[in-house]
């Protein structure tokens, strides 16, 4: 392609249609209209960037600068010009002063040396013939020897050009310069019909497609910023949005320009370099979007509802308004994971949503609202905001929308599932005056609705439980940060042999006053507010540290540690286990993690992984509170764990109970069957340990066998 040298002459032209456009060149309407040329802010004498007088050179220099493409051939013909001129300069004056020299010295040095007119005569001619030979001669000499350098010039301006060119039109990003006042595009790089869909020879005939494709949110700003900038600083850089030729279409860019000459007044021209970002904005957009929104389902999520509900809160409450929030779950949304797969799973959420959303948009209650939110928050639970809504309305609606899933038939690979849910409801200002207080109190209130009726809503009492919950949060961090918790110890009989194996870890809570706190005092507390993994991080430090100065005297003693399910999904803790095992030289077969049975079947996949991971190190895994699951043998054979410990429910009357004999003998013969040993706890006393001696369960653990106590390493094995 031939590089066009624009002569900057505005031309009729016309936008796409759908932008609005007419047949002047600056349309006066539509949504991408755009100001006329002779509008004060485009010009260069009335904004800032102005000097005292122009010292550009001639008129027919600054003639020559405001037409002027400044592409590569406009640069090449420029440099042959001048050298031609200056080849002819030279050759005439050589011509001039031999002419001369042999017209004024030729006549008088023939006229002295000759004596005759006739031979004067003969002499005479034979001299302009010299002359004409020798002229002729020289002036083939000096035109030949600089045609040769012109052509070896021309030559070389010609590869310069196809250089530049062609790096020009490697480079990805457009390349242009720009005329002020006005913004009229001289030189635009053939790069823009990549970018935008125009051919640079469009920029020729209408120069002021540039400020047209602005995009009319930005138009302004970045008029105002180019020409700031390059009056203060002399170049800028600016992100602004233009629009692609088909009208339809935006694409960002990221636009660096320099100003050619700062010494300017009433023309000037700059060049500039514009980089698609599109795909960076994108990207960010996505960012934004994905931080906001639940990827599934396309709702917002938690964090993107809390925002909203925090400006819808401010309206309510200078307007003196009420607001309700609904917390609604799908009943065993866990359980139909395990048992038909994620995918399943993402199909009831999916189904639920689109529902909802349906459900919501038809509703009288929704419909008397303003600005109904749905989101989902994580897991199978969704949380819905009704404005201008109260307690009654709320829990109308809440018995429609339970209504409304108990019929919704979701289908998947086949099948038919049917799915029940259960919603907590919280108002404003009564429950909450801020959305943190107000989410986390339609969540208790769904715990209460889990056990209580399908609707339950957050009353007084709960409210004063709240209180109390916070002030202990409050004792537990506090107990974080001075590592005021510390290590019981409770014994784990080998029954065929009588002797003590291996030790539980039980965690305690000392109190400022030196007093201990049992565990079943703020466990539920921690897990409810999110910071029962710190609690488990500390505890487990504490293990291992305990372990390694253990080993020493006692190398065969292991201690087993609860891990809450707070911990399946985290991928943290692998690696910090096995840098903390490699500093302490402790061998992590010695500590036995216990995840409870409900904790690892409400996740089983990433349980299973969990287990998998921290195996790899040598850590075992014992099953915790095995039984009170309805799947408990189901899922027996598929978890990677090496212990079953029996709940205690099952051993405290087993003496005097046939069915739980029963039910322990069974445990233990599939336990076995399954390669894993069985521990019973809760043993309270010799009769109990005799039935599990005859059952063949491996270990035992409770009050006969020893109580919890701080035990030092070194009296470890002397306990039990």
């Amino acid at each position: 392609m031939s590089w066009p040298v624009l002569d900057g002459v505005t031309r009729s032209g016309s936008l796409p249609p759908c932008c609005g456009a007419t047949n002047r060149p600056w349309p006066t309407a539509g949504p991408r209209a755009a100001d006329h040329d002779s509008d004060d802010r485009y010009s260069v004498t009335n904004t800032r960037l102005t000097s005292k007088a122009c010292h550009s050179g001639t008129a027919e220099a600054a003639a020559h600068r405001g037409s002027d493409a400044g592409g590569p051939a406009t640069l090449a013909r420029d440099s042959a010009t001048s050298v031609a001129r200056g080849i002819a300069v030279r050759i005439t004056l050589i011509y001039f002063v031999i002419a001369a020299g042999w017209i004024l010295f030729s006549d008088p040095l023939f006229a002295n040396v000759v004596p005759g007119s006739e031979t004067l005569a003969i002499l005479q001619g034979v001299k302009g013939w010299v002359f004409v030979l020798a002229t002729s001669g020289l002036l083939y000499a000096l035109v030949g020897g600089y045609t040769h350098q012109l052509a070896m010039f021309t030559e070389r301006a010609r590869h310069s050009e196809w250089r530049i060119r062609h790096m020009i039109e490697s480079v990805p990003d457009i390349l242009y310069t720009m005329d002020l006042p006005g913004f009229r595009v001289g030189f635009i790089s053939t790069n823009v019909a990549a970018n935008l869909g125009f051919d640079p020879d469009e920029f020729a005939d209408n120069p002021h497609l540039w400020r047209n494709q602005l995009h009319e949110g930005d138009r302004e700003r970045v008029v105002d910023e180019i020409l700031d900038r390059l009056a203060h600083e002399g170049a800028f850089t600016v992100e602004y949005r233009m629009w692609h030729k088909d009208g339809t279409s935006v694409r960002w860019f990221r636009d660096n320009g320099r100003i050619e000459n700062r010494d300017v007044s009433e023309s000037a021209r700059y060049f500039g370099v514009l980089t698609d970002i599109t795909a960076h904005h994108e990207a960010e957009a996505k960012i934004r979007y994905l931080t906001n929104h639940d990827p599934l389902t396309g709702l917002l999520n938690q964090h993107g509802l809390g925002l909203v509900l925090d400006n819808l809160l401010r309206l309510e409450a200078r307007q003196g308004g009420e607001l309700s929030c609904l917390c609604l779950a799908v009943d065993r949304f866990g359980h139909i994971n395990n048992a038909f797969g994620h995918k399943a799973g993402d199909e009831i959420l999916s189904q639920v949503g689109r529902y909802l959303h349906d459900a919501l948009r038809g509703s009288d209650v929704v419909s008397r609202s303003r600005d109904c939110l749905l989101a989902r928050s994580s897991g199978g639970r969704f949380l819905i905001v009704l404005p201008a809504t109260g307690l009654t309305g709320a829990g109308a609606l809440a018995e429609r929308l339970l209504g409304g899933i108990d019929e919704l038939p979701i289908r998947y690979d086949g099948d038919v599932l049917r799915i029940t849910g259960k919603i907590g409801i919280v108002g404003f200002p009564d429950h909450g005056t801020n959305s943190t207080d107000l989410l986390s109190r339609a969540e208790n209130a769904l715990h209460r609705a889990r056990a209580a009726g399908p609707v339950h809503v957050y009353d007084v009492n709960e409210q004063l439980e709240d209180a109390l919950s916070a002030r202990w949060v409050e004792r537990i961090h506090n107990a974080l940060e001075k590592r005021q918790f510390l290590l019981h110890f409770q014994p784990i009989l080998h029954i065929p042999s009588g002797t003590v194996h291996h030790y539980e870890v039980l965690v305690r809570m000392k109190e400022p006053d030196g007093t201990i706190t049992l565990p079943s005092r703020f466990i539920s507390v921690a897990e409810r507010f999110g910071i029962i993994d710190r609690i488990d991080y500390q505890v487990l430090e504490m293990t291992i540290d305990y372990l390694e100065h253990l080993h020493p005297r006692y190398p065969d003693i292991s201690l087993a540690v609860n891990l809450s399910g707070a911990h399946i999904g985290d991928t943290r803790l692998l690696g910090w286990l096995r840098d903390r095992l490699a500093r302490s030289h402790v061998d992590g077969h010695k500590l036995i993690f216990e995840l409870t049975e409900t904790a690892a079947i409400d996740d089983l996949q990433q349980a299973r992984a969990l287990m998998d991971s921290l195996r790899e190190l040598g850590c075992r895994f014992a099953l915790d509170d095995f039984g009170i699951g309805f799947t408990s043998f189901v899922h027996l054979r598929s978890l990677p764990v090496d212990l079953v410990k029996i709940d205690g429910s099952f051993i405290r009357n087993l003496p005097s109970s046939r069915e739980d004999q029963a039910l322990v003998e069974a445990i233990t013969r599939v336990a076995k069957a399954y390669r894993k040993e069985v521990v019973a706890e809760f043993v309270e006393d010799e009769p109990t340990l005799a039935l599990l001696r005859r059952f063949h369960v491996d270990y035992a653990q409770g009050y006969h066998i020893g109580r919890p106590a701080a035990i030092s390493p070194e009296d470890m094995a002397t306990v039990g």
